[in-house]
């Protein structure tokens, strides 16, 4: 049998090493030469967004869509959440 896999293409154990790996290393060792740094006028403009509270709901999905989204890894009902709402903004827009 297989190791499960994350969604992030390697299997648990190398995963596991993987992030061991990551953990071990120093900060000066991280290279930050292609992250912008963030100005003044960022944090003036910057708003803080509190998430929209989930509420439970019970439907029916196909067997398929469901494991799709499974086999990506924890949190596929948020990346589910993420499409449908991306599907409302989508639509909500062209309705106006």
């Amino acid at each position: 049998m297989s190791a499960k896999h994350t969604g992030h293409g390697l299997k648990t154990t190398a995963r596991a090493d993987e992030l061991t790996r990551l953990k071990a290393k120093p900060d000066s060792g991280i290279d930050y030469s292609g992250i912008p740094e963030l100005g003044p006028d960022f944090f003036r403009a910057a708003k803080m967004l509190m998430p929209e509270a989930a509420q439970p709901v019970t439907m029916r999905l196909d067997r398929s869509v469901i494991e799709f989204f499974k086999k990506q890894g924890p949190g596929y009902q948020s990346r589910i959440n993420a499409v449908l709402r991306a599907y409302v903004e989508t639509v909500g827009k062209a309705e106006k």
